[in-house]
């Protein structure tokens, strides 16, 4: 291909961005990724035809901004697969079941179909090939997993991944795949017993009775016998703290069943890992984990004082957060504001500091109350951690060298020696998805800006 046929290929982005204007979400975003590797083909053979046409550093912004939001978009596919997941147990005996391909947007287009990964060789497939007219909502496909009888596989679970991707076309170097896959889950038994455990722990509440289980199934040909769980407890550093004994039960070959252990914790909040160890007529048989916690990450704050006020400078306030949490909290802040009947008169924002765990920390407050007259006041703190806005309320009573502050639970007072009383918290809120995907857009749009004026910048010195 010579340099005149590739620059060329510019007269079509146009028709090709019109084109792509007519396709579904999955074919707009492999639409655009040819564009862009058209593009950049493009740019690197025939940078000077490209200088002199002057590319507008907004047009090149414009179609950046469509390629990554609209390849974001395409990775929901059109195309769906029933069902998305099947386990089963292998006795010898071939499995066979139908895999539905579903169309429901109507696309049109050629799909392969193909197995990967564990025992693949094992799997047979009706049709390795699908179209679709756009009228075509579904089709199917035969699904056998069968073993030779010399096959020598050892006991366990294997995934075998049934893709279904669309058929692709190579663009000046740039490939758009679109697939789903259905995931099917084979266990071996071995010739006895062939446990498998799950554990489930849930959030305990010091000084409440809770209770960790573990489902366990016997997948193997034989009965196991007088099979219990012992579970030890350990903090986030390794620590044991208890080891627990479930009753003892007999598991029936093919048959699943439920092993409990209970516990009243009295260990500090915080998070925690549960280890079981299934043991069957002596012998390990099985082992699982999972984590949980200990109550919840909550800070309180725990009192507000000033100790050298004076109406008309700047004040000090020390907030005294307190956390009863076994993990490190961090970037703690505080917003306050002050109100005067209803109306704002200060706003501000403390420091950020990470509060260890069951540790106390002193956030510093500083007001300036230059502009404040003897009076009533409200005084509105938001306690931020972990995505939580943790808010307080509190009534301020403003003299020349005192200030009384009353939360909802108790009394805090402030002046010379001022000493307080603990406040109450309340929670809400939370972090947004889409504001942090926003916020990456736009990150990405300013790096775009920048490195197109750049270019233009060197190519209008040549």
């Amino acid at each position: 291909m010579n340099q005149k046929t590739i620059c060329g290929a510019e007269r079509s982005v146009r028709s090709e961005i019109e084109r792509s204007e007519h396709l579904t979400l999955a074919r707009h975003g492999r639409a655009f990724w040819s564009l862009g590797g058209s593009l950049l083909n493009q740019q690197t053979i025939c940078g000077d035809k490209f200088a002199r046409k002057k590319l507008s550093a907004i047009s090149i912004l414009v179609l950046s901004l469509l390629i990554i939001l609209i390849s974001l978009s395409s990775f929901v596919s059109a195309i769906g697969v029933v069902p998305g997941y099947k386990n089963v147990v292998y006795s010898k005996q071939d499995i066979t079941y139908e895999m539905k391909v579903i169309n429901d947007e109507g696309l049109t287009g050629t799909y392969d179909v193909e197995a990967s990964g564990d025992l693949a060789q094992y799997i047979k497939l009706s049709k390795k090939e699908i179209t679709f007219t756009s009228s075509q909502s579904q089709d199917n496909v035969g699904i056998i997993f069968s073993l030779p009888a010399d096959a020598s596989i050892s006991p366990g679970e294997y995934t075998i991944r049934i893709v279904v991707k669309e058929q692709h076309s190579q663009t000046d170097g740039m490939m758009a795949l679109v697939g789903v896959v259905s995931k099917l889950t084979v266990t071996i038994p071995g010739d006895g017993a062939f446990i498998q455990a799950n554990v489930l722990a849930p959030n305990f509440i010091k000084g409440n009775t809770n209770a960790i289980s573990i489902d366990v199934t016997n997948k193997g040909t034989k009965d196991a016998n007088d099979c219990f769980a012992s579970v030890d407890i350990y903090t986030s550093l390794n620590a044991k703290v208890v080891s627990l004994t479930s009753d003892k039960k007999n598991l029936v070959a093919t048959k699943s069943d439920r092993l409990v252990v209970s516990w009243m914790p009295n260990a500090n909040n915080g998070m925690y890992l549960a280890r079981a160890t299934i043991l069957c007529d002596g012998k390990t048989a099985a082992m699982g984990e999972s984590t949980f916690s200990i109550g919840s990450p909550e800070l309180t704050v725990e009192s507000m004082t000033s100790d050298k006020f004076s109406l008309g400078g700047i004040s000090k306030f020390n907030l005294v957060i307190s956390s009863e949490w076994g993990e490190q909290i961090n970037d703690v802040y505080a917003d306050v504001e002050i109100t005067k009947d209803k109306n704002s008169v200060f706003k501000s924002k403390t420091e950020s500091v990470d509060v260890l765990p069951l540790e106390k920390v002193v956030l510093p407050l500083y007001v300036d109350t230059s502009n404040f007259a003897p009076g009533d006041y409200a005084l509105y703190l938001t306690l931020h951690y972990l995505g939580k806005d943790n808010g307080l309320v509190y009534d301020m009573k403003m003299s020349t060298d005192k200030v009384v502050v009353t939360s909802l639970s108790g009394m805090v007072v402030g002046g010379t020696g001022g000493t307080d009383t603990s406040g109450s918290s309340s929670s809400s809120g939370g972090g947004s998805l889409t504001g942090l995907l926003i916020v990456a857009v736009i990150v990405i749009a300013i790096v775009n800006v920048v490195l197109v004026v750049r270019v233009l910048r060197k190519k209008k010195g040549k």
